[in-house]
């Protein structure tokens, strides 16, 4: 069950269902804190507002029925609701290696573009529906289905798909990712944005776990292509010497990301080792000067300065 962001929809609905099942009321958000504790945004509250909080604690004291009629006399208005931002590169390759789809709706009735990658079998499949065959909206205009064609995807049953093979993990990643954000630019008028909000950012203080879950949301590698090593040494050698930062979010988010990668084939600096034992073995024991070493001031400076440079989420 999954709403766009997973945490405050998705926390109401299943808060609910957790008091249909017997959990006390008092109980559910302890519940389902941790039931998201291992999730990308667990550092959120789950339901995120006050009202869907209120919502879930009153669920099942009593019985609501709404028909059709009872609806229509509420005059209910529609919230008008901004369109959903199109993920940046970065963001899709990120989705795309934990195995989890990506949907970029257009702004037509219907119109959608997905990807979703098989990690055993190396093979990513991008589609474009066809809303005519799934009944969600009228054809597609031919000059649309001629310039999704353009870009290399088949015609077949109920969409234009194209199948891209991932032999390293990250090239077949990143063309699907381009070609998704080629088809949203170049069909619909819909360049990259980013979907990160001020939101999903973590304090500057926060835990090293939920800094390291934040940072691997995004694919530096897939962003800052094959020179990735050059751009991203100049970004830490530049804080270094002036303690400035770029304002870009996807080229922070892209160095936070290596940051965090770098880890698990390097020990870094900031690793202090025992004494060789017996067996000349030496052991990583905990280091007290950690959080003041540069290394980790430099990656909260990055929580900071994104806190900065992320647009406000509109209330």
């Amino acid at each position: 069950m999954h709403c766009w962001g997973g945490v405050g929809r998705t926390g109401t609905v299943v808060g609910c269902l957790l008091i249909e099942d017997g959990v006390p009321a008092p109980e559910v958000l302890t519940r389902l804190a941790d039931m998201r504790r291992h999730s990308q945004r667990a550092h959120r509250s789950s339901p995120e507002t006050h009202e869907q909080r209120t919502f879930v604690e009153n669920w099942n004291r009593g019985t609501l029925v709404l028909d059709q009629q009872a609806i229509d006399r509420l005059g209910l208005t529609p919230v008008p609701q901004d369109p959903t931002p199109v993920p940046s590169l970065g963001e899709i390759v990120a989705t795309l290696q934990t195995g989890s789809p990506v949907v970029i709706e257009g702004p037509g009735p219907g119109w959608c573009v997905q990807a979703v990658a098989d990690i055993d079998e190396q093979l990513v499949n991008i589609e474009v529906l066809d809303p005519a065959h799934w009944e969600t909206g009228p054809p597609l205009p031919a000059e649309q289905q001629k310039l999704i064609e353009s870009l290399g995807l088949q015609r077949e049953a109920g969409a234009w798909s194209r199948l891209e093979h991932d032999e390293d993990g990250i090239s077949g990643l990143r063309r699907a990712a381009e070609l998704m954000l080629a088809v949203a630019d170049q069909a619909w008028g819909m360049p990259p944005q980013g979907a990160l909000r001020l939101d999903d950012v973590p304090p500057a203080d926060a835990p090293w776990e939920q800094i390291a879950e934040f940072a691997h949301t995004f694919n530096g590698y897939a962003h800052l292509g094959e020179a990735w090593g050059e751009k991203f040494n100049a970004v830490r050698e530049r804080y270094f010497e002036t303690e400035e930062m770029p304002d870009d979010v996807d080229e922070l988010r892209a160095c936070l990301s290596c940051e965090f990668r770098m880890d698990r084939f390097s020990w870094g600096d900031d690793v202090t080792l025992s004494e060789a034992d017996a067996e000349g073995v030496r052991h990583i024991i905990n280091n007290p000067d950690f959080e003041s070493s540069p290394t980790q001031r430099y990656r909260r400076a990055i929580i900071a300065h994104l806190h900065e440079v992320v647009t406000p989420t509109a209330p």
